[in-house]
């Protein structure tokens, strides 16, 4: 499976694609708002939100995928 996590117009959303990349499985707005880095990890997605390399404090988000 192919996951996207798609940020668009200050939303955040997960695309499931099936393993030929044919078809879309599931689309999952999870968050609103803007994140600064995400990452997938076996079935699960990890975002921070608002953060700086300078050492500003970051919100770390964790999501499960289904």
């Amino acid at each position: 499976m192919l996951v996207i996590a798609n940020q668009k117009q200050n939303e955040a959303s997960i695309l499931q694609y099936d393993i030929d990349l044919k078809t879309l499985v599931s689309k999952k707005k999870f968050f609103e708002g803007y994140f600064s880095d995400v990452f997938v990890l076996q079935n699960k997605i990890f975002a921070f939100e608002n953060y700086s390399e300078k050492g500003d404090v970051a919100t770390l988000h964790i999501y499960r995928l289904e």
